[in-house]
């Protein structure tokens, strides 16, 4: 039976606690030095580098992509790269990238 006493639910806001800009980005595009422009991975027609991911002033990792403007944080980049339309689907794709950079994490399951 489930019990709920060994239960951990986490929230958004708990899940990227445990995770930073850069590990979110090289989940998807692998090893990668930020500044330097590249296919981008949100277009398939990509022929000429036009995608880059640039470190901000306060640290954060923002993407662009020349090719059709579109910018945003690495929470964004999720969604487009991987067509996350709701919330759920975020906090369960965060929790894989969670997982695969801390498999020894106690982090058990995401619920709303």
């Amino acid at each position: 039976m489930y019990s709920t006493k060994t239960a951990i639910t986490m929230s958004l806001r708990d899940l990227l606690n445990k995770v930073d800009d850069y590990t979110i980005y090289s989940y998807y595009l692998g090893a990668f030095k930020p500044g330097k422009l590249m296919n981008s991975p949100l277009r398939n027609n990509d022929k000429m580098p036009s995608f880059a991911i640039f470190q901000t002033k306060d640290g954060a990792l923002l993407f662009k992509d020349h090719g059709t403007g579109v910018s945003g944080n690495a929470l964004k980049f999720m969604k487009l790269y991987k067509g996350i339309q709701t919330r759920n689907e975020l906090e369960k794709e965060l929790l894989r990238i969670v997982k695969r950079a801390n498999p020894t994490s106690s982090v058990a399951a995401v619920t709303r």
